[in-house]
């Protein structure tokens, strides 16, 4: 899932993801379309100077893309961007929010959401939700609370979301200090960015 920023890459007031009728996200969406390749990204919002977009798994095996913005059938000139085989990228907010006046205990479970988890197992559809099949992440994962190996519980796709989000159930170490430690994902030979931290009490 990336963010696109510009200028007129799509309308003056928000547009959020639709499902066409048979269940997948559209590509299509406020006469916005970005498409990687020619092939067109599943769009999450779209927005004038801000647009965030699914890229596709066709890309997989690529070192690079020709990425197209499009509004009102205008199109940008093709930008060349790098394909990673992963790159994790974490949010910041969940269900409850984890923070100093809520935090985790040790030994207890945080669920992390991200993005870039690389190769999937059964491989992902474009579009699509993740519903009946959780596809799993096919590279080693190893995630890290404030320097500790946390033992993972789960590493896949985000049930019931868009193809692209993944969850991962993660128990904080119990050797964890107390107080913000940063959480590191690292998926294959890439890692998620620094400053993502997790209250622990």
């Amino acid at each position: 899932i990336v963010v696109l920023t510009g200028g007129g890459i799509g309308p003056p007031k928000i547009t959020t993801l639709a499902l066409t009728p048979s269940g997948m996200v559209s590509t299509l969406l406020a006469e916005t379309r970005v498409t990687f390749d020619n092939i067109a990204a599943p769009i999450v919002y779209v927005l004038s100077g801000q647009t965030s977009v699914i890229v596709p798994y066709e890309l997989a095996g690529k070192q690079s893309t020709q990425m197209v913005a499009e509004y009102r059938g205008v199109r940008s000139l093709p930008v060349t961007v790098p394909v990673l085989q992963a790159k994790p990228a974490l949010f910041t907010a969940d269900y409850s929010y984890n923070s100093a006046a809520n935090p985790v205990d040790k030994g207890g479970i945080v669920l992390l959401y991200g993005t870039g988890e690389g190769p999937i197992d059964p491989p992902g559809v474009t579009g699509g939700v993740s519903n009946t099949v959780v596809p799993s992440i096919v590279l080693p994962v190893v995630v890290t609370i404030g320097g500790q190996n946390a033992k993972v519980l789960y590493k896949g796709a985000a049930p019931g979301q868009v193809a692209g989000l993944f969850q991962m159930n993660v128990e904080v170490p119990a050797a964890a200090a107390s107080g913000a430690q940063e959480v590191v994902v690292s998926i294959g030979n890439t890692r998620s960015q620094a400053g993502v931290t997790v209250a622990v009490r």
